[in-house]
């Protein structure tokens, strides 16, 4: 699990996942090479950014080989590159 999984999914998230998977019938709409064609993921087709809401229209059901494999859209992988989504900033708070 990832560390911006740390506390778990929302109830927003686990709603929206459901109406996704449900919405795409739950098959996998990426179907890469490896796809297994069940979605049990929901992708992000614009990366997930921290506190950015995802719209139904900006998300597709997914199986996890191809969830796995497509990552996080908004990341630069190429080798010597710092990732272009840097973990999020800690709170601000001075009390």
């Amino acid at each position: 699990m990832s560390k911006g999984w740390a506390g778990g999914s929302t109830w927003a998230y686990r709603k929206l996942r459901r109406f996704v998977l449900a919405r795409d019938n739950y098959l996998c709409v990426l179907r890469l090479p490896g796809c297994t064609t069940t979605a049990t993921q929901m992708h992000h087709l614009d990366g997930v950014r921290a506190g950015k809401v995802c719209p139904p229209n900006r998300a597709a059901a997914s199986c996890a080989n191809c969830n796995q494999r497509v990552g996080d859209p908004t990341r630069d992988t190429r080798p010597g590159k710092p990732p272009s989504d840097p973990r999020p900033n800690p709170p601000r708070t001075n009390w």
